[in-house]
């Protein structure tokens, strides 16, 4: 449901970008609030979308910024229209967020050794034996190809090299790994 979410989120800052009017505004900030009730890690959008508006020359633009905003508030509605029960439990709830910080932060609590993490856990360890090293190896330098070649790349290919780069190593850098 999360990669669902995100990818739609993607789609709809596709569009935004193509033509920047508030029915994707809010489409984008509708998915993006769906991706972040799915999943915690979901918020991670949030670093996508604002590398995405760093980028954009249009960021500069009054109308632009007002879409932008639309679609955080959109963002939040959809998020807390979903989780209403943290509003008034907000003890409980940032409780429940500090414990997965750490969780987060310090890992399950068994050893996952350096050969099992480097950047490739995720990437190496959820392929079927025998395909998972080849694999990794074959995105990685699929990843390399497309960051080498940058500047000759639409707006669509650098949104899912900034996608991949987030969310790989955000959650590759935590002992999270299960």
């Amino acid at each position: 449901l999360l990669t669902l979410c995100c990818w739609l989120a993607l789609w709809a800052l596709l569009r935004f970008s193509e033509r920047p009017t508030a029915r994707w505004a809010g489409l984008c900030g509708l998915c993006c609030g769906l991706a972040s009730s799915a999943h915690y890690k979901g918020f991670l959008l949030v670093l996508v979308l604002a590398l995405v508006i760093v980028m954009d020359p249009r960021r500069r633009d009054h109308r632009f910024g007002l879409l932008t905003g639309l679609g955080g508030l959109a963002w939040l509605g959809t998020f807390f229209c979903i989780n209403f029960p943290i509003v008034p439990e907000a003890a409980t709830a940032a409780a429940g967020v500090l414990f997965e910080a750490r969780h987060a932060l310090r890992g399950h609590g068994f050893p996952v050794g350096p050969g099992q993490g480097v950047l490739l856990f995720h990437l190496r360890q959820s392929l079927p034996d025998g395909l998972s090293t080849p694999l990794a190896v074959a995105g990685l330098i699929g990843v390399a190809g497309l960051f080498a070649s940058w500047r000759h790349l639409g707006f669509d290919l650098r949104l899912l090299g900034i996608f991949f780069l987030v969310f790989q190593i955000g959650i590759e850098v935590t002992p999270l790994k299960a």
